[in-house]
């Protein structure tokens, strides 16, 4: 960023980060703070945790999305699940998949393990896209009433599909390389990781964690311990004010983070809370999208503290 910066030929720059970008603006900001004249950072990323309290609290962010969810079900007649026990529907679909029954819609020879169709619903979650996570879901519980339930072991078939044919081209997977050297989260030996999976596991019974956290963790198994950023407090002395824009109900980044770093930042930062749902945040409502252009263009800070209301999720 700061070489982009400088070639630019700009004393100062813009930013705007969104969730992992947000760890950019960050520590952007504790190096060349005075080289900013504003900077906006939605659905923040806290860089101070340990291995347990981001894993854990990562899963308790699934499961409150989980929940939101269900309660939306529960009033919204546009919902494939409306009318039924949704959390009841859900953990016996995924019972259903560990057993090998649920099948994958678009490979019908291959079925689906509970971790894929809680990946699926997760992903939806970000939206929020409820109505299209309803659907998902009725449909693979639909399978119930289409073929009688398999017995025996799961068939071979359901073990995860081969790496798609690329042509003989390499693949870009750069996910792991920044993350395992952004976080030192190194597991000793499985006896650890156990423990850390069942904490997990206690925080979200029904999404059976954050698909996307433990996958990351698992990921970091077997890198150097090495680690060229690890995670600490923000340290911001000499940025201008800084917008952080969070929603209540993130189901991926809790808005637990976002506190912790503003509370870090104290004298830098102002939050603003919209309390919907969903990982985006900037188009979620003329008060989020208005709080964020107003201040990038014309430098107007809101209140800090200052609240969106939910908006109609658009589902």
């Amino acid at each position: 960023m700061e070489a982009l910066r400088r070639s630019l030929g700009e004393r100062r720059i813009n930013y705007f980060g969104h969730s992992y970008g947000t760890l950019i603006g960050e520590q952007y900001a504790e190096l060349y703070g005075d080289r900013i004249r504003a900077m906006a950072l939605t659905a923040n990323i806290d860089h101070s945790l340990n291995a347990r309290d981001f894993l854990v609290s990562s899963a308790a962010t699934a499961e409150d999305s989980f929940h939101e969810f269900v309660r939306w079900c529960e009033r919204s007649p546009s919902c494939a699940l409306h009318g039924r026990n949704v959390t009841a529907v859900w953990d016996g679909l995924l019972a259903r998949a560990d057993r090998g029954e649920i099948r994958d819609p678009d490979q019908p020879d291959r079925a689906l393990t509970a971790n894929e169709i809680a990946k699926a619903v997760f992903r939806k979650f970000y939206g929020p896209y409820w109505r299209e996570a309803a659907a998902y879901v009725a449909g693979l519980d639909a399978q119930r009433r289409q073929s009688p339930p398999r017995t025996g072991p799961p068939p071979a078939a359901s073990k995860p599909p081969a790496a798609p044919d690329t042509g003989g081209r390499t693949k870009a997977e750069p996910f792991y390389a920044v993350f395992c050297q952004d976080w030192r989260f190194r597991a000793k030996d499985h006896r650890e990781f156990a423990r850390l999976t069942e904490a997990e596991l206690r925080a979200a019974p029904h999404m059976r964690g954050s698909p996307r956290v433990h996958a990351a963790m698992a990921g970091c198994v077997g890198w150097p311990d090495e680690v060229n950023n690890p995670q600490h407090r923000l340290r911001i002395t000499e940025a201008p004010k800084i917008l952080m824009l969070h929603s209540r109900h993130d189901p991926a980044n809790p808005h637990a983070w976002a506190t912790n770093v503003h509370r870090q930042t104290r004298g830098t930062t102002v939050l603003l809370t919209y309390e919907g749902a969903g990982h985006s945040v900037y188009r979620r409502s003329d008060c989020t999208r208005d709080a964020v252009d107003d201040y990038l263009v014309e430098l107007r800070v809101p209140a800090d503290g200052s609240r969106c209301a939910a908006a109609d999720p658009g589902v």
